[in-house]
C-alpha cells in the first residue's frame, strides 16, 4: 500500500528536506546518481586498473524499504548525525528529529477492505522520509564494503538498493567476500551476479578481453513509450525527451554500432507514442 496520503506525509516531507543534504554530504564518495556519472567513473578506473581479467560484481538488497527495522531506521539517523558532529540543524535538535522520526515510522497505517492495519516493519512505500531512512541503514551497512574496495584497489558504488563493483580480484575469492558481507545484517540479503559482463541501472558493460564495451540497457519491464506529443505538457518537456534519449546514449556507447542500436530504438519508441 503506497503511503502518499498519510496523515504523517507532511512531517516526512519535513524530515526529508531537513535530513537529504545531510545524508548527500556524508554520503558522496559512494553513492551514484546515475548511469552517466558512473560510466565516468568506470572509465577512469579502468584507465589504471583494467585487465582481461577484471570481473563486474552487481548486488541488489531483497526489499530493503520493508526489511529495515523501525527502530533500527532511526538509530541509523542517529548515527548519521553523529558521523557529520551535528546535535541540531536548521535550530531543530537532535532529540526533536529522532522522537519525530520514530513517531512517523511507527505510525504507518491504512485501511482496506474494512480493516485497519498499522506497519511493524520497515517504512511506508512511496515516502519521501523511507528513502533517506534507507540511505542512512544502507550507509552503515556499506561501509566495510567500500572499506575493502579501496584497500583492493577495486570500484565501489550503490545506487539505493543496488551495489556496484568492479574489481581485479579473483572470482573466486569475490564469491567469499558476498557471502560474508551477507552475513553482516540479518536484515540486509545481498543477491549478487559476478562475471565479465553486468547489467547495472541502465548502463549494459561489459569486459571484452580488456576492453570496455558498454552501450544503453533496457529492462524486460522497460515499454517503449513516451511521452505523447498530443498531452498538454509544455512544448520544452516534449523537445527534452529525445534530446535526453539521444545524449544517453552518446554517453553510454562505446561503439557507433551500439549508438546506432540505440538511434534505432529511440525512433521505434517515438513511432509508437
Amino acid at each position: 500500500m503506497a503511503g502518499l496520503k498519510s496523515p504523517t506525509m507532511a512531517i516526512f516531507r519535513w524530515l526529508d528536506g531537513l535530513l537529504r543534504s545531510l545524508f548527500n554530504r556524508l554520503a558522496n564518495e559512494t553513492t551514484i546518481l546515475n548511469g552517466s556519472k558512473l560510466v565516468k567513473q568506470i572509465e577512469q578506473w579502468s584507465a589504471r586498473y583494467l585487465t582481461s581479467a577484471t570481473s563486474f560484481i552487481t548486488m541488489d538488497v531483497t526489499d530493503l524499504y520493508t526489511m529495515i527495522p523501525q527502530e533500527g531506521g532511526v538509530k541509523a539517523i542517529r548515527k548519521l548525525m553523529e558521523a557529520s558532529n551535528i546535535n541540531q540543524i536548521d535550530s531543530v535538535k537532535k532529540e526533536i528529529i529522532l522522537a519525530l522520526a520514530r513517531f512517523v515510522m511507527t505510525n504507518n497505517c491504512f485501511y482496506l477492505d474494512g480493516l485497519y492495519y498499522k506497519q511493524i516493519r520497515g517504512g511506508a512505500m512511496g515516502s519521501p522520509f523511507t528513502l533517506i531512512v534507507a540511505n542512512a541503514y544502507m550507509y552503515f551497512v556499506e561501509r566495510p564494503i567500500s572499506k575493502w574496495a579501496i584497500r583492493a584497489n577495486s570500484l565501489y558504488y550503490r545506487y539505493i538498493d543496488d551495489l556496484f563493483i568492479m574489481s581485479n580480484v579473483y572470482v573466486d575469492t569475490l564469491t567469499g567476500f558476498v557471502n560474508y558481507w551477507n552475513k553482516f545484517d540479518i536484515n540486509i540479503n545481498l543477491s549478487a551476479s559476478i562475471g565479465h559482463a553486468a547489467e547495472y541501472l541502465d548502463l549494459k558493460i561489459e569486459n571484452r578481453g580488456g576492453s570496455l564495451i558498454s552501450e544503453v540497457f533496457h529492462k524486460a519491464s522497460h515499454e517503449p513509450y513516451f511521452l505523447s506529443f498530443t498531452s498538454v505538457h509544455a512544448k520544452h518537456i516534449k523537445k527534452n525527451i529525445p534530446y535526453a534519449a539521444l545524449v544517453r546514449a552518446i554517453r553510454y556507447s562505446s561503439s557507433f554500432d551500439a549508438f546506432k542500436r540505440e538511434e534505432a530504438h529511440i525512433i521505434v519508441s517515438l513511432l509508437l507514442t
